[in-house]
């Protein structure tokens, strides 16, 4: 009976809507419009120009075509209505003219104007939906539909270059969106989610894609090389007065729940906005950074592979509560001369649940084999400030102070036992472990830019003020008993572990920098700047050890331990920029003199290191079209050995692994090379991308791991020379529309992707290579009305390679499934679900394949006039399949992970969209 009752759910959901596309009714009426196309002394016949049919009420494409070698084109279309025929060709005016459905128009001679001739004014009408200006591409939000009371992440999921997941992340040109802004500023800190899931769709005039540069970067005009992906939404002037927000809840099977609500008042250059987020299944479509240890939902947790022991990073829960909240505020003031940003958030979270981790460590000759069984329970608070102050002093001087402060409080227990053998052979040890901490945090950080021009243009002077300061407490209490075994299962040796430490860590920087820049010529700037940063890390560890009156009084001076540790980086910079219409060329020479101290007070040690180093860095970027670009970079940066690597802090938390220092450490040195492609045919809707990035680290820093015969693992950081880590990854991607006639998309992306890593394993070198070859291919449909769907498949191959174990190949398939499907039905009603499907074959460490299939299914009822009251039914996990299971390879290091996480659940949920904002919607 549940299996009827199943296959006729999936039915109704999956094969109901896709029947519908059989169904589409066709109009009888015909719009022919046909013509020559010649240059505007009619000379010569213009070949190949671009001739489309827009829908004149909103200019989406209906058909489009070519003229032939003798400049003759012809367009058909058989539905009623008001169109709009477009004709354009490079370096020449576009033509348009409006047409009504059912006529037979022949233009006969279509003459176009040169571009240049055209001196005074050059009038187009309709819209056009994508441009590129610059290194910017601007969508026009009114050319692409989406649903009633849809918000900003709706209405980037339309858009050609860009994809949102499911969890609200956003792609664009194969890069993750890191920032979304309002109007050029953050709105609710730097969570794009916040602004995504928030702002309404209908709010929006344009959407901005382009790599921002960094704070120093924008103010000082010397490009230091520093990219985020980033959108900014312009919303309407007439969207800029009035209250809008959503409340949302819901309550489900197993004591699950969530709660969402979001309040917004803006009022011309004023912008006020709250939310509160809580619930207990593992997401939100508000949160505040949803890393913050929350846990819980996924696909049942991260694993972190390095190239030591792999560690678990927190931990999933079944039901894991956070309760998050926030205000914020925008105001510009006095003429736009004043610019202010508030914002306050708070973030409580808590979780618990247990874990299984199965570890392959293979060496040459010997594998070890070991299991983890844990039990955690974990609860974190935070609060966070942000405040950004722009001054304009005069027309000529700028002041502009960004800050940031927070406090964070955590408690944390765990148990765990955990035991490892030789692969098929006897146990090595056995380890019982239970810890108990409270840990607190603090941090602010300010950063000032004064910025002064000059009557010449591009000519300027910028100082900069940067100050931070980060403070962490921890409290513990370690239990820890470890059991060494002979072949024939006897305990030869034991330890037993029962400390308080007390872990204290406090970061300081300062950082001064001065910037001149003079312009040479109209197009050429010169730059030159100067900077010292002083930075400051004081860690302390204080072990203690139980008395005779069983108090934690003695000191352990093996894990005790207290470093300062400074670093002093003067930096001399010249930096040239040259800017036409086509190109944009930065290029910047750094002269870096880095100076180490370190201090052992703990038993008065000091140490100190001096490095000078030249640093290059490149940046072109050429423009055929404004629709066509290409672009090269190279950067070439040193990187400081860490406290942690010149001499960690001993530890006897995990006995079985332990590193040690190396005070003879060198900077290592990283090149990136990379090459950039992007074109859009923006009356096509459809773009390619495609990008190539090579990295090498010369005298890079890499793990000495020796493993002795009891399964004790010791690791120490050296400088390989002689040879470099590399690294390849190759993206391309392209979308265009398949069916223009009911909207369907086609998308697909490569990449590919190399890795060649060195490490050492008990004296011996091993050379670790993985290739990663994968290509994803997807159909989407997105209208207000009818069946949507966006259905992705990403077939996969993963190859690992050890020099040292080249038995132990890790070598397989994968294959990854993501669909989104929606219909609309009579009566307000809708039908809506999402199918996820992973699947990775056997291999010869694993040999068993894994798969997973997760279907959430929903039915949804749509009340009022402007249908902002909801009612849903959805059903998360129907085949209750999300068993939280995870495996991995990295190098020499095999790992299997299962863990609780959220599951099969009902849920009811009501949610209203209120909006008295200015503006109209479609009703």
């Amino acid at each position: 009976m549940k299996t009827k009752l199943f296959q006729l759910l999936v039915l109704v959901l999956l094969l109901t809507p896709m029947g519908s596309l059989l169904n589409l009714a066709f109009a009888q009426s015909q719009t022919l419009v046909q013509g020559v196309v010649y240059d505007d002394n009619k000379s010569k016949v213009l070949e190949n120009a671009s001739v489309v049919l827009l829908h004149a009420k909103d200019s989406i494409l209906v058909d489009f075509t070519r003229t032939d070698d003798k400049g003759h084109f012809s367009l058909l279309n058989d539905k009623p209505g008001e169109y709009q025929v477009w004709i354009s060709y490079p370096k020449y005016a576009d033509f348009t003219q409006q047409l009504k459905g059912g006529q037979q128009v022949n233009l006969e001679a279509v003459t176009l104007t040169l571009a240049e001739r055209i001196i005074e004014e050059v009038v187009v009408t309709g819209r056009m939906p994508i441009v590129i200006k610059g290194d910017t591409v601007e969508y026009d939000a009114g050319s692409f539909k989406v649903d009633k009371n849809s918000k900003v992440e709706d209405l980037l999921k339309v858009l050609p270059g860009i994809s949102v997941d499911a969890s609200g992340k956003i792609t664009a040109k194969g890069k993750t969106v890191e920032k979304v802004l309002v109007d050029g500023e953050e709105f609710f800190g730097d969570d794009p989610k916040l602004v995504t899931r928030n702002v309404r769709s209908d709010m929006v005039d344009k959407v901005q894609l382009y790599e921002k540069k960094s704070e120093a970067s924008e103010r000082t005009g010397v490009d230091d090389g520093q990219r985020i992906q980033t959108i900014n939404v312009q919303l309407k002037e007439e969207a800029k007065n009035g209250l809008f927000g959503k409340a949302e809840a819901g309550g489900a099977s197993d004591s699950y729940y969530k709660a969402d609500l979001t309040l917004n008042r803006f009022k011309k250059d004023l912008k006020v906005g709250a939310f509160l987020s809580t619930g207990n299944t593992g997401g939100s479509d508000l949160s505040w950074q949803d890393d913050g240890g929350m846990g819980g939902g996924g696909s049942g947790g991260a694993v972190v592979m390095t190239e030591g022991p792999v560690s678990m990073v927190g931990g999933n829960s079944s039901k894991p509560k956070a309760l998050n909240t926030g205000v914020n505020l925008n105001r510009i003031w006095n003429e736009g001369a004043d610019k202010l940003n508030l914002s306050y958030l708070y973030g409580h979270t808590s979780s618990d649940g247990v874990s299984e981790e199965l570890n392959q460590n293979n060496m040459e000759g010997r594998s070890l084999l070991s299991r983890r069984d844990a039990f955690f329970d974990s609860e974190n608070k935070r609060h966070r400030a942000n405040l950004t102050y722009e001054w304009k002093i005069d027309s000529l001087t700028t002041l502009r102070t960004v800050a940031n402060g927070g406090t964070s409080r955590s408690w944390n227990t765990s148990n765990d036992s955990s035991f490892m053998q030789e692969l098929g052979g006897p146990m090595l040890n056995k380890q019982m472990r239970n810890q108990e901490s409270t840990s607190t945090g603090k941090n602010v950080n300010v950063n000032t830019f004064l910025t002064r021009k000059f009557n010449k243009e591009g000519r300027s002077i910028t100082l900069n003020l940067n100050f931070s300061q980060q403070e962490n407490n921890t409290n513990q209490k370690l239990e820890n008993n470890l059991y060494y075994f002979n072949a024939n299962g006897g305990i030869t040796d034991s330890t037993f572990l029962d400390q308080y430490k007390d872990r204290n860590s406090n970061t300081g920087n300062f950082l001064i920098s001065a910037y001149y820049t003079e312009p040479i010529t109209k197009e050429l700037n010169l730059s030159f700047a100067y900077s010292r940063n002083s930075n400051t890390n004081v860690s302390q560890v204080l072990s203690f050890n139980k008395d005779g009156e069983d108090r934690y009084t003695e000191l352990d001076s093996t894990f005790s331990s207290d470093f300062k540790y400074k670093t002093y980086t003067d930096d001399y910079v010249i930096a040239l920029a040259y800017n036409n219409k086509s190109w944009r060329i930065n290029l910047r020479n750094v002269l870096k003199n880095d100076q180490l101290k370190q201090e052992n007070r703990f038993v008065a040690d000091n140490m100190s290191r001096n490095f000078l180093t030249f640093n290059l860095n490149g940046r072109a970027n050429y423009n055929f079209t404004k629709s066509k670009s290409l672009g090269f970079s190279y950067s070439r940066d040193n990187t400081l050995p860490s406290l942690d690597q010149i001499q960690p802090l001993r530890n006897n938390e995990d006995e079985l692994n332990e590193y040690l220092g190396n005070e003879d450490l060198k900077p290592s040195f990283r090149s990136n090379f990379g090459i950039e492609y992007y074109s859009f045919k923006a009356l096509k809707g459809s773009f390619f991308y495609g990008f190539l990035n090579y990295s090498r680290d010369k005298n890079p820093l890499i793990l000495n791991m020796e493993t002795d015969v009891n399964g004790k693992s010791t690791y120490r950081w050296e400088n390989l020379t002689g040879l470099v880590n590399e690294n390849i990854s190759l993206a391309m991607g392209k979308q265009f529309t398949l069916i223009p006639k009911h909207n369907i998309v086609f998308k697909a992306d490569a990449n590919v992707g190399y890795d060649d890593n060195y490490n050492f394993i008990n004296g011996d070198m091993n050379q670790a290579k993985s290739f990663n070859y994968g290509v994803t291919m997807g159909l989407a449909r997105s209208l207000p009305n009818g069946l949507e769907f966006d259905f992705n498949i990403t077939p996969s191959y993963s190859k690992q390679l050890s020099s040292l174990q080249p038995e132990y190949d890790n070598s397989g398939f994968i294959l990854n499934s993501n669909s989104n499907f929606r219909y609309h039905l009579p009566f307000k009603l809708r039908l809506f679900t999402t199918v996820n499907y992973s699947y990775e074959a056997p291999t010869k460490t694993f040999n068993e394949k894994f798969q997973r299939l997760m279907i959430n299914p929903g039915i949804s009822k749509r009340f009022l006039k402007n249908e902002s009251l909801e009612a849903s039914f959805i059903v998360n996990d129907l085949l209750n399949e999300n068993t939280g299971f995870s495996r991995r390879q990295n190098g020499n290091m095999f790992v299997q992970r299962s863990s609780d996480t959220v599951r099969r659940y009902y849920m009811l949920k009501l949610s209203w969209d209120f909006n008295k904002m200015f503006i109209k919607t479609d009703e």
